[in-house]
């Protein structure tokens, strides 16, 4: 029988984090779940990580890869999943342990949601040992400050057909800013609840920062008012000033 969720966890070099990221999810309330880690060509310990949790947790799946960057590990752990919703997790984060409970409430409420958010906790690593942390509040979707910055938490769960039908595009560090475009500009039916369920730990090497001065938010901006221009007609796309 095919699992309500998948969730989907891209990992690349993770291997000190990834036990308690993944144990976030064997802890959640709701049950009915596979878990689909596909490792992007680690060079660290992560395959001895998995290779020991998979051995105690039979719900969880294993995909290896050459390196290749965030999105084709996305495309390949979506295309693995055989759950009616995918439930977006990243190896160094946590799911709080109602997430999967409060998710499937939502869907069951608004059946005809395709693609969903929720509020998260954010912590910054800081100097001798200690951490900030603020809540990110989930807010209606306005189209118009969409398209100026992305304000709303990349961590989806999506319908196995939405992401069929809408996949990520390919991109350094923007693809979930990208997907929601693309759903927003589609029409497709999305849902939020302003709520807590995930914990975002903000590194020195996450992919937000890893990226700054390689160029590779110029790319995105790049592909990204190219895709705007001549999929939706809407000029003069401009990714938000980083400085």
């Amino acid at each position: 029988m095919k699992p309500r969720f998948s969730f989907v966890t891209p990992t690349w070099n993770r291997g000190h984090l990834l036990q308690h990221s993944l144990q976030s999810l064997v802890d959640q309330t709701f049950k009915d779940f596979e878990i689909i880690v596909v490792d992007d060509g680690s060079t660290d310990n992560t395959k001895h990580v998995l290779t020991e949790f998979q051995e105690r947790e039979p719900r969880l799946k294993c995909i290896y890869l050459k390196h290749q960057g965030i999105v084709p590990t996305l495309w390949e752990g979506n295309n693995a999943a055989t759950g009616e919703i995918i439930v977006k997790h990243d190896s160094d984060d946590l799911s709080m342990p109602d997430r999967l409970e409060k998710i499937d409430e939502y869907f069951k409420e608004n059946p005809d949601t395709e693609i969903f958010y929720h509020g998260m906790y954010q912590t910054y690593e800081e100097e001798n040992y200690s951490f900030r942390r603020i809540y990110i509040p989930a807010m209606p979707i306005d189209k118009e400050r969409l398209l100026k910055e992305q304000y709303i938490p990349g961590f989806f769960s999506y319908t196995k057909k939405f992401i069929t039908e809408v996949p990520y595009r390919k991109s350094y560090c923007s693809e979930d800013w990208m997907l929601l475009l693309d759903a927003v500009l589609k029409n497709r039916k999305i849902g939020f609840l302003n709520q807590g369920l995930y914990e975002y730990a903000m590194r020195v090497d996450s992919n937000s920062l890893r990226w700054e001065g390689t160029g590779a938010y110029e790319k995105d901006e790049e592909m990204m008012a190219k895709i705007l221009k001549e999929e939706y007609g809407i000029e003069n796309f401009k990714y938000p000033d980083r400085k």
